[in-house]
């Protein structure tokens, strides 16, 4: 696992003052934030090695690296001189580069940038002394870099000197007074995660992201710490529901279903609830809940058609067929009084039934109409099963795409938005308990 400070120095005189954050501060007073960071790093990871790149232009190698001179030397005098100790752990990589002066400039800065990045780096990104653009130029890149390499944002500084005034004011201070805070905006930048991870949800059904982000959000550690374990838990046991839930429609765990279902509703309230610390995250959770009302608050056939729904929306055809086909079963054996979902022999019953090669014991709604969607339903099933193999009626995939859709919204057209079976079937849900 390797450490690297991203950095860059800027022209500018600046004045001595102690580097502070939350748990801490700086030894000594500097000019450069570099030497806080440096210190802060110290302390969080002891002896880590750490690779400092330094971007800076002619102009700052000459007025901030370079000087040594009077009561204001440069950083390399303070790295030599001040930090000996550090030396043996840090090993620094000046980069040399220009103001771009138009579009083909950004991108060799862009390279420049991502040149510096390897395979799983743990990056320290600081901002205080970037020209202008140059702290989003680096943002875009480390966001490509966290996808093409793997890197990992741990920390984005900014030393917030001008909180204590003007440079005037600032001077005028005792040294002792002269204190920086350092902040850090990696906790904030995790909302991009969270952004994302909500949106792949809902896109693909895939709930890994949103499992793998709840592990390293320092927002929910900070929250969990400061409530002793009370606040955080419910937002992580939503996490591992959503998670659970799509493991199971991906493999057509039917019977377990309905309770995933139940329980991603219960821990949005909940997590709802503990996230007003957290309001940013209020929204991306609702997007959650609007999703998840429409499954949750249908019954029998109904919920598990608003589960085809998902599959077709999600890309997931080949998941929505199988659970397609085993709700009409389940629809034959909800109107049958006394037939288990789960049982082999009732269920070959129903699908006897289905494909009208016995009569039902009672009368089933909409039974013929119901007949005919099974067949369609069966054929394109088994045409997706079989990989195509067929030499007669393969199926395009934009057709049995838009078909799927299409058979579900039929089915509850056929219903009228009513399941008409027995009230205490009901819970006996497809996809069933």
């Amino acid at each position: 696992m390797k450490y690297k400070l991203l950095t860059f120095l800027g022209t500018g005189d600046y004045i001595h003052g102690y580097i502070v954050w939350k748990e801490g501060g700086s030894r000594r007073a500097y000019p450069f934030v570099q030497m806080g960071i440096l210190e802060f790093f110290r302390e969080k990871y002891g002896d880590e090695p750490l690779k400092v790149v330094v971007f800076l232009t002619e102009e700052a190698k000459k007025e901030n690296w370079e000087r040594a001179k009077g009561d204001y030397e440069g950083l390399k005098w303070h790295l030599e001189e001040l930090g000996k100790d550090m030396l043996r752990w840090i090993d620094v990589d000046l980069r040399m580069i220009e103001v771009p002066r138009g579009e083909e400039a950004l991108w060799e800065l862009f390279e420049t940038i991502n040149g510096t990045l390897e395979e799983n780096d743990r990056v320290i990104f600081d901002i205080t002394h970037a020209f202008r653009f140059f702290p989003v130029l680096t943002l875009l890149v480390l966001n490509y870099a966290r996808f093409v390499k793997k890197v990992e944002i741990i920390h984005i500084f900014y030393c917030a000197a001008e909180v204590l005034g003007t440079r005037k004011e600032i001077e005028a201070l005792p040294l002792e007074e002269r204190k920086y805070p350092l902040f850090d905006f990696a906790p904030m930048a995790i909302l991009l995660d969270w952004t994302y991870a909500i949106e792949k949800f809902l896109e693909t059904g895939n709930a890994d992201a949103i499992r793998k982000i709840v592990d390293k959000d320092e927002n929910l550690k900070a929250l969990a710490r400061e409530t002793e374990g009370e606040k955080g838990k419910n937002l992580q046991k939503l996490a591992e529901f959503l998670h659970s839930f799509s493991m199971h429609v991906y493999t057509c765990r039917g019977p377990e279903l309905p309770s995933r279902i139940k329980m991603v509703k219960e821990y949005v309230a909940l997590a709802k609830k503990e996230i007003e610390l957290l309001p940013v995250m209020k929204p991306l959770v609702e997007k959650i809940e609007e999703r998840f009302s429409e499954i949750a608050k249908k019954k029998g056939i109904l919920q598990e058609l608003e589960i085809v729904k998902w599959c077709y929306e999600k890309g997931l055809i080949q998941q929505g067929y199988t659970l397609l086909r085993e709700s009409l079963v389940n629809y034959i054996l909800r109107c049958i009084p006394g037939s288990p979902l789960l049982d082999k022999t009732a269920r070959d019953n129903a699908e006897r039934i289905l494909n009208a090669e016995s009569m039902p014991p009672v009368s089933i709604p909409h039974l013929e109409e119901i007949r005919k969607i099974w067949r369609s339903v069966g054929d394109m099933r088994n045409d997706i099963n079989h990989g195509g193999m067929r030499s007669k009626n393969r199926n395009s995939p934009d057709t049995l795409m838009k078909n799927l859709q299409m058979f579900a919204l039929r089915i509850i057209e056929i219903l009228g938005g009513e399941e008409n079976t027995e009230e205490e079937k009901d819970k006996n849900s497809i996809l069933g308990s």
